[in-house]
């Protein structure tokens, strides 16, 4: 019974189509039926009925300009304004596909449908339908009078901000070029703000490549010089808290960072810390990256004579000329760097010099006492002369 009546029901519309096609063309054009066939389509508009509107403008062969006339367009409007408030984007683009296909770019919008498609705009953007967007904006060849609206131009402002933020640089990239968003736009705080905030977070991991991704971020999205410093000022202090000094200079370097951001108060302090940081935890290189980060960033001498500058390395000193392992030549250095006092590394270099006496190494501790100006009453006391009487009667135990 079903598949019959679909038969019949197909049957029927094929009969209606033949009738319809056998008027006369001088009935369809006739003033009367071209009136009607107007009312016909605003009627099937106001009750969403758009394949049957778009089935009577094309059999009575109905002129744009009465599809573009007030009364239509202000049924087109409503059903386009009721079909994106229930979010049925899909919809939006069936009646753009349908009943706007053939505009031009040079036929303008009425003011009344602009409105519409400005806010169905703004709405598209707001939720997230950007390809939907770009899609209607495609099809209707829409121009300034839609996107240099307020609600248009904040909606954009606000997702291209999102994408920057959630570090989608692709999508962001995508919306600037469909868009045509100018430096202008791009210049506004909202979107200046995001990029800075994408910036400063590339800047402040351990990547490599950061300083290329860096300046690739600022040149496509126009990030002005006083925010690029401000994203470059958190970059390099959260590199020197970590005692990363190669990506700290590395950014200085290659954003070209004037001496002023590189001598303001918060990389100061940044310096500061990191060098503490490399100095207190002694790690591979830690050293050499403190000592480097003094001569980068201009650290200045009263804080090298700072009491947690001078017992960090004095701890250093100490450990450099005790263990199995004795480097005097880098204690030496570490101590003329840090502008160690010879008085304030005395018992270390004392306690050094025993054990290289006790091992024989006389070449060893005359370069201990060299390098930490030990004095002749520290070698003349008990315990340096009991290491040497006993390193003598070593040596005269010896083989050789």
């Amino acid at each position: 019974p079903t598949k019959a009546l679909q038969c019949m029901e197909w049957s029927w519309e094929w009969e209606r189509k033949k009738r319809l096609s056998q008027i006369p063309d001088d009935v369809k054009s006739s003033p009367e039926v071209q009136q009607a066939a107007k009312e016909g389509v605003l009627a099937s508009l106001s009750n969403g009925y758009i394949d049957q509107a778009i089935e009577i403008k094309d059999i009575f062969s109905v002129p744009s300009q009465i599809i573009h006339s007030p009364e239509i367009l202000n049924a087109i409007q409503t059903e386009i304004t009721r079909r994106a408030s229930y979010e049925d984007i899909d919809g939006v683009i069936e009646v753009v596909d349908k009943l706007f296909s053939a505009r031009s770019s040079e036929h303008t919008l009425s003011p009344e449908l602009g409105k519409t498609f400005k806010g169905v705009m703004a709405q598209l953007l707001s939720a997230g339908y950007v390809e939907k967007a770009i899609e209607i904006k495609g099809k209707l060849a829409l121009g300034g009078e839609v996107f240099a609206s307020p609600e248009v131009q904040n909606a954009l402002k606000k997702k291209i901000s999102d994408y920057l933020i959630d570090r989608d640089v692709r999508e962001a990239e995508h919306l600037k070029e469909q868009f045509s968003l100018t430096t202008e736009f791009m210049s506004s705080p909202e979107v200046q703000e995001a990029v800075k905030h994408l910036m400063t977070r590339i800047l402040s991991r351990d990547n490599y490549n950061i300083t290329e991704t860096a300046i690739e971020i600022r040149n496509k999205f126009s990030l002005s010089v006083n925010n690029l410093h401000e994203a470059a000022k958190a970059g390099i202090a959260a590199r020197l808290a970590k005692g990363n000094i190669h990506n700290a200079v590395e950014i200085r370097d290659k954003l070209e960072l004037p001496t002023e951001i590189t001598a303001s108060p918060e990389i100061q302090q940044a310096a500061k810390n990191g060098m503490i940081h490399c100095l207190t935890n002694d790690e591979y290189n830690s050293v050499e990256h403190a000592i480097s980060i003094k001569g980068q960033f201009s650290i200045p001498a009263e804080f090298l004579s700072s009491p947690e500058v001078q017992h960090a390395v004095q701890n250093i000193v100490a450990n450099r000329l005790s263990g199995d392992y004795i480097r005097i030549d880098d204690a030496v250095k570490i101590k003329n760097e840090f502008l160690l006092s010879d008085s304030s590394t005395q018992e270390a270099a004392k306690a050094g010099m025993i054990k290289q006496i006790l091992r024989n190494s006389l070449h060893d501790a005359k370069k201990i006492i060299d390098g930490f100006s030990i004095p002749e009453s520290i070698i003349h006391t008990p315990e340096v002369q009991q290491a040497a009487k006993q390193a003598i009667i070593k040596c005269l135990h010896s083989d050789y």
